[in-house]
């Protein structure tokens, strides 16, 4: 709009110039040829023109001030020679030919308008509009998507169908779908939608879903179809509810996650560009599946030792937190054990080094001690954990002589006896004890333990 304006204000000043150079060459020249030339009655035409021209483009009063400024040298040089009556008749055939050159303007932006009002240019203008309005609502929601995908781990249903919505409205679809795959089915089932989607289920039950299933599958294609009532693999009893299909497969490392699917009542809707638009939707939905995936590796990672295969300290003192609260709140009983791994210092031994082989061993041994419903953790470099539910100080003794029993005999078969030992702590947790307290003073005697028999030190 601004790069159009300044045409027409360039165009304009052109204008101004052209008569303003005339007008200059009429009165102050003293070329008689020049004068003569431009005295001739036909000239005025071309300002009169030139006028007309600029009412049409909606500057009325300049029209009429550069007109009567390019026909003023001719009228008063007529005058200056005696010819008044022809100087008369050319400001009335002037004024004659401006009157006669905005009535026809006038005609021709008035029939213009009937035209444009009669579904002419401006409705195509105004489809137009609409498809720039469309283009740019489409581009922010795409924007605002994508944001959100960047900066969210997960999005929520409701906010899933607030896109889902947005499609819909661009598409003009009756519904839009995002179906999931299940995997140990290999089978697809609605998970968000928006819209009426009753139609859209009868069709993915029909072998007609069943198909576009398969072939995306097999493809990883989009389909369309422009008119499914043509079709002989469906036969709907409300066949004019839906007659073209958009499908696009979502995809994920690879692999197809999930299809998105948008219907329309209307023949043959969707176009090529439409299977773009909504295949660009499909791969920023799936950056939120693609963040959910990676926020439960994640989890999987904090919540796992990656040396012991075991659980992590961090996710151990969660439900140590979840224990000690049945504890202070229904009077359950809680017993921890740490075990802690030591090496045998000597001068005469050569230094020996605590490998990760060696702890996932020893992580093997407490797991085929510790009963199912204890909590097993690593705890700090070469140590571990285990929370004893609804246990007693005596059974957790027990456990430990089993537990110490079994790693004696792996280090033997390893000949690591004389290179390792294994002091373990024993404490019961009371109501009304600090956590974090009582595991300071259960660390204490677990170091002490090697003083004791048997390596097991008890805290009283």
């Amino acid at each position: 709009m601004k790069k159009n304006k300044d045409i027409s204000k360039l165009f304009h000043f052109c204008l101004v110039s052209i008569f303003l150079i005339i007008t200059f060459l009429l009165y102050y020249t003293s070329w008689s040829g020049i004068t003569y030339l431009f005295a001739s009655p036909a000239l005025y035409i071309i300002p009169v023109v030139m006028a007309v021209l600029l009412w049409s483009l909606k500057e009325g009063v300049v029209a009429l001030f550069l007109a009567l400024l390019a026909v003023a040298p001719l009228f008063f040089y007529k005058i200056q020679t005696g010819e008044v009556r022809e100087s008369i008749i050319i400001l009335s055939e002037v004024t004659l030919l401006l009157l006669v050159g905005i009535v026809f303007i006038e005609f021709i932006k008035k029939r213009i308008k009937e035209i444009t009002k009669s579904g002419g240019i401006e409705t195509i203008t105004q489809i137009t509009v609409d498809k720039e309005k469309e283009a740019e609502k489409l581009l922010k929601s795409i924007r605002n998507l994508h944001q959100i995908a960047l900066s969210s781990v997960s999005i929520k249903e409701e906010d899933f169908k607030f896109i889902l919505e947005d499609i819909i409205d661009y598409f003009k679809s009756r519904c839009c779908v995002i179906l999931l795959k299940d995997e140990p089915t290999e089978d697809f089932y609605f998970k968000y939608f928006a819209g009426d989607t009753k139609e859209a289920e009868k069709i993915f039950k029909s072998n007609l879903g069943k198909d576009m299933k398969s072939f995306i599958m097999k493809t990883s294609g989009c389909i369309t179809i422009g008119d499914i009532c043509e079709d002989i693999r469906y036969r709907s009893f409300s066949q004019a509810l839906v007659r073209s299909i958009l499908c696009v497969p979502m995809i994920l490392y690879g692999n197809i996650i999930a299809l998105m699917y948008v219907d329309s009542p209307v023949k043959d809707t969707y176009q090529e560009k439409d299977v773009g638009i909504l295949s660009l939707y499909g791969e920023l939905l799936t950056l939120f599946f693609k963040a959910e995936h990676l926020h439960d590796k994640l989890e999987e990672v904090s919540i796992y030792d990656e040396t012991s295969n075991l659980m992590s300290l961090s996710y151990f003192q969660q439900r140590l937190d979840e224990e000690v609260s049945r504890v202070e709140r229904y009077g359950a009983k809680l017993v921890l054990v740490l075990a802690s791994i030591k090496i045998v210092t000597e001068k005469e031994m050569p230094s020996f080094i605590i490998d990760e082989l060696l702890l996932k061993d020893l992580a093997k041994i407490f797991l085929k001690c510790v009963r199912q419903g204890d909590i097993l953790a690593r705890y700090k470099n070469f140590s571990f954990a285990v929370a004893l539910i609804d246990s007693s100080t005596n059974l957790a003794f027990i456990f430990a002589e089993r537990v110490q029993k079994s790693i004696l005999e792996y280090l033997n078969d390893k000949n690591l006896s004389k290179k390792i030992s294994v002091n373990i702590g024993i404490g019961k947790y009371k109501t009304g004890l600090n956590k974090k307290e009582f595991l300071r003073k259960l660390e204490e005697i677990t170091e002490k333990a090697h003083l004791e028999e048997g390596n097991i030190s008890v805290l009283e």
